[in-house]
């Protein structure tokens, strides 16, 4: 849940504590720097507590972190309270609950044993769901999400792009991990390191400007999916002295 909430209100408290335009601006550079950072460290951070402690462990790290925040917040951070109590939409949670669970299943049961009635039903009855979901935000008077925000262009546009673009990402990063583990048989720290690559790519990718990101794609994505590791490096990486990226497949060998 800590993670889940953890994007949407740090923006908020963005948006709340800096008015000024220039300092919003800051500000979200800053948050997106974290997030860049936190997203490059995830797999070597991961790889090592799975390795050499216990795999739960992945999750038990955040539990510091958010009690330090839970301590510091109320003596740092302003409160903020709505002109206006909503109420919950209970109901709502349960019907994007009950829709997300049923189309998953059916996916994932289609991806493990192919075509088969039950899948399928479970996919209709999830699509079902989400449609009276809509359906219920449209008419409520305090809706969990705007619906009608995606019928604005500017909006629906740039949310179906993030959302498509973060699909790819993740997706490409859990096939990826899998088969470095599963299919490679790399420990899953040195399966991190192979992530390094292509997480560096991925975001200069997305901070490069329009005209040079044609120079970045090409080399991580190959080296991140190839089935076994890529005799050379891009010249950035090997022409660095001391150990790095051409290494690691000895390393990981």
């Amino acid at each position: 849940m800590a993670g889940a909430t953890l994007m949407p209100a740090t923006l908020a408290f963005i948006r709340r504590l800096f008015t000024d335009q220039g300092q919003r601006r800051v500000a979200i550079g800053v948050w997106t720097a974290g997030s860049a950072v936190g997203a490059g460290l995830g797999p070597l951070l991961a790889g090592a507590l799975v390795q050499y402690a216990w795999w739960g462990a992945v999750f038990l790290v955040n539990v510091p972190v958010m009690a330090l925040l839970l301590v510091l917040a109320p003596m740092v951070l302003p409160e903020f309270r709505a002109r206006r109590r909503r109420r919950i939409d209970v109901p709502g949670a349960g019907l994007a609950l009950a829709a997300t669970l049923a189309t998953i299943y059916g996916a994932k049961s289609i991806a493990a044993g192919g075509v088969a009635p039950v899948p399928v039903a479970s996919i209709a009855a999830g699509l079902a769901l989400g449609t009276m979901l809509v359906a219920r935000q449209r008419r409520h008077p305090d809706p969990m999400v705007d619906v009608t925000l995606f019928a604005r262009p500017a909006f629906g546009v740039a949310v179906g792009t993030g959302f498509a673009g973060s699909f790819a990402l993740l997706g490409a990063g859990l096939f990826n991990s899998q088969y470095l583990q599963l299919v490679a048989g790399l420990p899953p720290l040195h399966a991190g390191l192979w992530h390094c690559p292509a997480r560096r790519r991925a975001w200069q990718e997305r901070s490069a400007p329009p005209h040079s990101r044609g120079a970045y794609a090409r080399p991580s994505w190959r080296a991140a999916v190839s089935p076994s590791p890529p005799r050379a490096w891009p010249s950035s990486a090997r022409s660095r002295p001391g150990p790095g990226p051409a290494t690691w497949p000895r390393a990981a060998s």
